[in-house]
């Protein structure tokens, strides 16, 4: 009861501190609309910033959420910053399991532990043996739950990309699949690659084996497994969107693409996709607020990839940057690059507008255009951001958007010059008085 009547003060302290900026707008003053669809009714509300929004509405500015009167609501933006890095991983060292002539896979595993080393050993028959098909990793002291595994194997002349299998067993005698993916060593344009993470639905404790393809080249040995955990419960949602190039200014740098995002998208992450099978570049990437520049460097040359072989594919990692607000992005390559080819694909945070529902609903967001009334409210983003216990609000979702004001809402009004008017008035005025005073003095002069 206590925290009900705590929630209550609190919401009506923010609303007293908010309500006075409402004022009425014209929605036919904006480009675009979107009426909001609300769950559970509440005090505030958020609205989800999906890419047409940033699209439709490139500046922060350009916002407003309207009620059934059209007056405008307090709303700030929610902004999502990145957790702390949460991954942990542990190394550990891995033991070969064997095939005989025969074609016989061993396996008799025995594991022996004391208090400081634990040994898994093998039950090898008399007749040679004839290579390696697997390898085991005693994961026993492991308390998380893996979501990836990195592999280091040994050096090899030859470049090659395989499948790898990661199996989890508790007792060495039953087996389940826990991860699959693709490994590589490849020698690219001037560039040697290692793809060697594959995620894992993994488990504590227990045992992990690693197979793989068997037309995989000899001596591929597996030297070292490292399991990765994660302790972070809920991530942000990301969302992500592809761009086309677009032609570049007239006086664009050589063999580079040009990409526009249409909005401000608040990116995280960027990755080159290529459509055709084994495309590559080295590229640096750039972001700007025009095609002419000037241009920040986002991502220094690296290397992108996507090999197809052998009916198995691996891509090179996606980058994480910075917090990047851009609309136009410019792809440098070292070597000329198919447009068709390449895309730019741009991850990005969920991001929200929180909004005080002071009105008569129903309410509606409203985007694009040149009104100087639209924009978020200080007040209650700062008095939000002071609260010493949160307050509930509710999830608005986006309907269809629809235009109002269209391109005209971009276009500035035509008002009377009544400033330069009044000079001009003033003026001619001044020249009357000045006119007739001189016509007096004539006058008398010679009257």
């Amino acid at each position: 009861m206590r925290y009900m009547q705590r929630q209550k003060l609190l919401v009506g302290l923010v609303a007293g501190l908010t309500i006075g900026s409402a004022s009425a707008l014209d929605p036919n003053d904006f480009a675009v609309g979107w009426p909001l669809e609300l769950g559970a009714e509440s005090a505030f509300y958020d609205i989800p910033l999906r890419a047409e929004v940033y699209r439709q509405a490139r500046r922060l500015e350009e916002m407003a959420v309207l009620d059934a009167n059209g007056e405008a609501m307090p709303f700030y933006r929610v902004v999502a910053e990145p957790g702390p890095a949460t991954e942990s991983s542990v190394a550990l060292d891995v033991s070969p399991v064997y095939r005989t002539q025969g074609g016989e896979v061993i396996g008799g595993l025995t594991v022996g532990a004391t208090d400081e080393r634990v040994d898994v050993s093998l039950g090898l028959p008399a007749e040679p043996r004839a290579g390696i098909v697997a390898f085991v990793a005693d994961a026993r002291s492991l308390e998380a739950s893996p979501i990836a595994a990195n592999l280091q194997w040994n050096e090899m002349d030859q470049p090659f990309l395989t499948t790898v299998t990661i199996s989890h067993s508790s007792d060495l005698d039953l087996w389940s699949v826990v991860g699959q993916g693709s490994v590589a060593a490849l020698a690219i344009d001037d560039t040697r690659v290692r793809h060697r993470r594959i995620a894992l639905n993994g488990r504590p404790g227990g045992y992990y084996r690693i197979e793989w393809a068997s037309d995989t080249p000899s001596p591929w040995v597996l030297e070292q497994l490292e399991l990765i955990s994660s302790a972070a419960p809920d991530p942000t949602p990301v969302e992500q969107v592809e761009l086309e190039a677009v032609p570049g200014p007239e006086e664009a740098e050589e063999n580079a693409l040009y990409f526009d995002a249409g909005g401000l998208l608040p990116v995280r992450a960027l990755q080159l996709q290529f459509a055709n099978p084994n495309g590559w570049a080295n590229a640096a990437i750039h972001s700007g607020n025009s095609l002419d520049g000037p241009w920040d460097l986002v991502a220094a040359r690296r290397f992108y990839y996507r090999i197809d072989f052998q009916a198995e594919q691996v891509r090179s990692p996606v980058v994480e940057v910075a917090h990047r607000a851009a609309r136009y992005w410019r792809v440098q390559p070292r070597r000329p690059l198919d447009e068709g080819a390449v895309e730019l694909q741009l991850h990005y945070p969920q991001e929200f507008l929180r909004f005080a529902a002071n009105g008569a609903a129903p309410y509606l967001l409203v985007g694009g255009g040149l009104s100087t009334e639209a924009g978020p409210d200080a007040v209650l983003g700062q008095v939000w951001n002071q609260l010493d216990e949160p307050i509930s609000v509710s999830a608005a979702g986006l309907g269809a958007m629809t235009e109002l004001g269209g391109d005209a809402a971009f276009v500035p009004p035509r008002e009377f010059p009544w400033r330069s008017a009044l000079l001009w008035i003033t003026l001619a005025l001044g020249a009357l008085a000045v006119g007739w005073m001189a016509y007096r003095l004539g006058r008398d002069a010679f009257g």
